[in-house]
């Protein structure tokens, strides 16, 4: 799925009959806070940050009303709109899956771990968090669909 089919899917809503349709969901302060704090460490974390499932529905309608206030709304609406849309393009694709995943892990011991990235590595990744070459295979693992193919580059001590 590209992230422009990923932005297009509507998450099915029942409506008070009881007839199942396809209409946005609203989106919420709550959603947005959860987005910008997802994000506030994105240059240590990388790729590392995961997207829950439930949280992509609420991510993908943000994408046509943050379109919408960059090219019709006030200054503030497209000042948000600009500085939210980045966030939400890259949850969508921290959010997809693929059918093959290449992964160069980084090989760096937890003893070069600055606090907010063990902190981080011990909330998401418990039983990887001594070294980010096993974080990083682990999350490799999970970018892929159960039938993805998955290769990685290993120097000769993990290989």
């Amino acid at each position: 799925m590209t992230l422009g089919e990923s932005a297009s899917v509507q998450t099915p809503r029942e409506t008070s009959a009881g007839v199942k349709a396809t209409q946005p969901t609203q989106v919420t302060a709550e959603d947005i806070a959860h987005l910008i704090n997802t994000f506030a460490h994105a240059k240590t974390f990388g790729s590392l940050i995961q997207i829950a499932p439930q949280r992509l529905p609420g991510i993908r309608n943000l994408l046509p009303l943050l379109n919408e206030a960059q090219h019709a709304g006030d200054l503030y609406a497209q000042s948000a709109a600009n500085d939210l849309l980045p966030l939400v393009q890259q949850a969508l694709l921290l959010g997809m899956q693929f059918d093959a995943v290449v992964a160069n892990p980084p090989y760096m011991g937890s003893k070069y771990h600055e606090p907010s990235l063990k902190n981080f590595l011990k909330e998401y990744f418990a039983s990887f968090d001594r070294d980010l070459f096993s974080t990083f295979t682990k999350r490799s693992a999970q970018f892929g669909k159960v039938t993805a193919e998955i290769a990685g580059i290993s120097s000769s001590p993990y290989g």
